[in-house]
């Protein structure tokens, strides 16, 4: 059978997506050099886990597809769309080349509605297919929830990401306009003997940030 693509202009750049077992799926080295990162440090990223250890889970879900080409079929990685605003999460603009963040957070904010957009209207044009339903969209949320296993802070400025940092597990964000945020959270959530501790490493992160004299 003859896997049908929908081909989405994305600013320029051709997208696809395809289906896979019923699901949206998108070839991601298009959407990895669209975005101007080295493909095959991003291929080993997806790969991780695939093949070799067969115990290990794909975090990506990643398959290849044999998709139509202007020459002929050729196989491409692809990602389930759903986990794609995952993926893409994980790219932080502030450790990319300066030419690129606009375009990196770009395609944080835009690309994976797009794709999905393009992939829910091509659905219901289509009897063949089975109709998006509202609870399917919730589900592929929930889903996406799911996959996640980064934990991460994004600031966020009228609308638009302006970045994005890897935080532990057990983090928690405090206003610093709000002492007394700051004391309840001492008071209820550190033991009473690391309280000590955790204000001196405090106090000597907020000297590295003043500006030296």
């Amino acid at each position: 059978m003859t896997t049908q693509a929908l081909t989405v202009n994305f600013h320029g750049t051709n997208l696809f997506v395809v289906e896979h077992d019923g699901q949206p799926y998108t070839p991601m080295k298009i959407i990895a050099e669209g975005m101007g990162l080295d493909w095959r440090s991003q291929y080993t990223k997806l790969m991780a886990g695939h093949g070799d250890n067969h115990h290990t889970p794909q975090r990506w879900g990643v398959v290849k597809i044999a998709i139509p080409t202007a020459g002929n079929m050729q196989k491409a990685i692809c990602m389930p769309l759903r986990k794609l605003a995952g993926w893409l999460a994980t790219i932080n603009p502030n450790k990319v080349k300066p030419e690129l963040r606009d375009t990196i957070i770009q395609y944080q904010n835009e690309c994976d509605d797009v794709l999905w957009d393009y992939w829910t209207k091509d659905q219901t044009q289509h009897s063949s297919h089975q109709p998006v339903t509202q609870a399917m969209i919730f589900a592929d949320k929930a889903s996406l929830i799911e996959s996640l296993q980064t934990r991460l802070l994004i600031c966020i400025e009228k609308g638009q990401v302006v970045s994005s940092k890897v935080i532990a597990e057990d983090a928690c964000a405090i206003s610093p306009s709000n002492p007394v945020a700051l004391c309840t959270f001492l008071r209820e959530c550190v033991p009473i003997e690391l309280v000590p501790v955790v204000l001196e490493i405090a106090s000597q992160r907020l000297m590295s940030l003043l500006p030296r004299v």
